[in-house]
C-alpha cells in the first residue's frame, strides 16, 4: 500500500511540475484535490495526464477527474489502459429509492433549464415509472434533443448553466 501511495504521490508531483500540463482551475488546486481514484491513479501510472479536477456539484458525487492521453499514445492504447484501469474500480453500492429520487429531482432541474434555453427535451414520466426504469435505461434530461448535432458551443454553455451530470464521462 505504501508503495502504491508512493507511486501516486511521484506521478502527481512529476504531472504538476510538467511545463507542458495545463494549470489545473484555481478553484481545486492540485494540493487540494482528494486521493486520487484507483482507476485515475492507474492511468497516470500508465503515461496519461491529468489535466483538470472538479469538485462535486451534490452532496455525495465524487470528484470529476479529465485525464488525456499524451502526445505519443494512440487512442487505441488510450482506450486499453482506461479499460484496464476502470477494472480497478469497486462496483458501486445498489441505490436506494431515495437516491435515485434525488436524481430524479436533479434531472428535472437540468431539463427545465434546457428548456429555458430554447429546447424541446420529451417530457419527465412521473418519479414511480423513473423508479422502476433506473436500472434498466432511464428518462433523461436530453431526451428528445439531438445532443450530437450539438457545436461545441452549444454543447459548452448547456454543460455550464444545466449542468447535465447524465452527459459526464468520467
Amino acid at each position: 500500500m505504501i508503495r502504491f501511495a508512493l507511486i501516486v504521490v511521484v506521478s502527481v508531483v512529476s504531472i504538476a511540475c510538467d511545463s507542458a500540463t495545463p494549470d489545473l482551475p484555481t478553484s481545486t488546486p492540485l494540493a487540494a484535490a482528494p486521493t486520487l481514484r484507483p482507476d485515475i491513479a492507474c492511468e497516470i501510472e500508465h503515461g496519461m495526464r491529468l489535466v483538470e479536477v472538479t469538485p462535486p456539484r451534490y452532496a455525495g458525487d465524487d470528484f470529476h477527474y479529465r485525464v488525456e492521453r499524451t502526445g505519443a499514445m494512440s487512442k487505441e492504447d488510450e482506450a486499453a489502459i482506461v479499460k484496464k484501469c476502470f477494472a480497478l474500480l469497486p462496483e458501486d453500492p445498489p441505490q436506494t429509492d431515495e437516491e435515485v429520487a434525488a436524481i430524479y429531482d436533479r434531472w428535472l432541474e437540468e431539463r427545465a433549464c434546457l428548456v429555458r434555453l430554447g429546447y424541446a427535451p420529451d417530457p419527465a414520466p412521473p418519479v414511480e415509472q423513473f423508479l422502476v426504469e433506473w436500472r434498466t435505461g432511464p428518462w433523461s434530461p436530453v431526451d428528445g434533443i439531438d445532443t450530437r448535432r450539438w457545436t461545441t458551443d452549444e454543447f459548452k454553455i448547456a454543460k455550464n448553466l444545466c449542468i447535465l451530470e447524465m452527459l459526464d464521462f468520467r
